[in-house]
């Protein structure tokens, strides 16, 4: 993606925003650095390591190493990103004191902790918000702002939520339709990698939108519509036992698992066939197409993978597009008027000449072996696929990720 370079200075001088050092920001992180330094190597008999120095001054060893690590970053802005909290900071110069540092060195740096506290407090009003304004220009402090808050995320939802899995994985194989050459073909497998309870009292549903046959609904309920293809047998963890219940001609799943604890893993995977999935070749109000991932309860990790015969697709760039929810409904990446919904995040979709160890990844065990099941019932060779992949750590709930590629123009009709 480019970036604009509107703020960039034909002068040499830095603009004064938040997230460059030259702003009050960089100027009190270099002060809070100085300052603390001085304080720590002004302690008497002081030992050097993290957790010695920590039960000479009788604070956290946490605290401590993240002081420590925080004040030598050569980015002040990174400085005041990791650095613990006025409180925090106060507290342990307070030891210092107490340990012999000189009053004037500890002076000082009160001194730049209240400064510190002033612009979160008066400029920013949380310590959130100012690490959010600080890493806008910065993309190793984005990203992990963008983890962090994640995470965040993930936590609170599993605990909303009543479930959590390790993995959400999302693989499509892009395939042509055998009746209609004008026709491309979808087959999905989804699910869920390492699926557990966390409580008995919130009902646990799921729910796909099947148009052919899902496969590996263990489910005591007649006449379900399911896939000859089972994987079960390539699980690493026992197969979730699932409840059906049918709303308005479309499936939906209810875990049955009664059981909590972290050994209480199940996976639980579903492959959706679309025979008529979209337009081999581009149209005008259609120029770009793609899988859309969104994983069904919280997760740690999302494997979003697209495989397709080469020459599919043309040579642009795909994109990813992330949507937060929207009364709007499914987002279609072709629609301009859904880019208000976009979230900006710092993945990208990755290319892969598919090969044996592309398909070879730890968080979904057997892999391969099941990529190469599915392709073979589709009669393709599974190493001379293109591969696309995102791989996104904590994902937010109720997200859609939807990867973006661009159609080949329709071949000229002969007259």
């Amino acid at each position: 993606m480019l970036k604009s370079t509107a703020n960039n200075p034909r002068n040499g001088t830095l603009p004064t925003v938040a997230g460059n050092p030259g702003t009050p920001e960089g100027v009190i992180a270099r002060a809070l650095a100085t300052s603390l330094r001085r304080v720590f190597a002004e302690i008497p008999d002081a030992p050097q390591r993290p957790s010695a120095l920590a039960a000479h001054l009788g604070v956290s060893r946490v605290l401590i190493s993240r002081t420590l690590g925080a004040i030598v970053l050569t980015n002040p802005l990174d400085t005041l990103q990791r650095v613990p909290g006025p409180e925090t900071l106060r507290g342990i110069v307070e030891a210092a004191v107490a340990q012999g540092a000189p009053q004037p060195t500890a002076d000082a740096a009160i001194d730049a902790i209240e400064q510190f506290s002033r612009i979160i407090r008066d400029s920013f009003g949380t310590r959130a918000a100012l690490n959010a304004a600080i890493s806008a220009n910065q993309p190793d402090m984005q990203r992990r702002l963008e983890l962090d808050s994640r995470y965040r995320v993930f936590k609170g939802m599993r605990e909303l939520r009543g479930v959590e899995a390790a993995t959400w994985l999302s693989t499509t194989f892009v395939t042509p339709n055998k009746g209609n050459p004008e026709i491309l073909s979808a087959t999905m497998l989804q699910g869920f990698i390492a699926l557990r309870r966390l409580r008995s009292d919130v009902p646990v549903t799921f729910a796909f939108d099947a148009i052919g046959e899902v496969a590996n609904a263990r489910t005591d309920a007649v006449n379900i519509p399911s896939s000859t293809l089972s994987l079960e047998d390539l699980y690493t963890n026992k197969p979730a036992a699932l409840d059906l219940d049918t709303m308005g001609g479309k499936m939906m799943y209810r875990l049955r698992q009664s059981g909590l604890g972290k050994h209480a893993l199940t996976d639980m995977l579903a492959i959706v066939r679309l025979p008529e999935w979209r337009s081999r070749y581009a149209r005008p109000e259609r120029p770009l197409v793609g899988p859309f991932a969104q994983p069904n309860a919280p997760v740690k990790l999302l494997v979003f993978d697209m495989l397709a015969p080469v020459g599919t697709f043309t040579d642009e760039f795909p994109l990813l597009s992330v949507y937060a929810p929207s009364m709007r409904g499914a987002a279609n990446p072709n629609d301009a008027w859904r880019d208000i919904d976009r979230a900006a995040v710092p993945e990208t979709v990755e290319i892969y000449q598919a090969r044996n160890h592309s398909f070879e990844l730890p968080e979904v065990p057997n892999y391969r072996q099941m990529l190469a099941r599915v392709a073979g019932e589709l009669g393709q060779d599974l190493n001379a696929l293109q591969l696309y992949r995102v791989r996104m750590a904590y994902p937010v709930f109720g997200f859609q990720f939807v990867m973006s590629l661009h159609l080949p123009p329709a071949p000229a009709k002969i007259e």
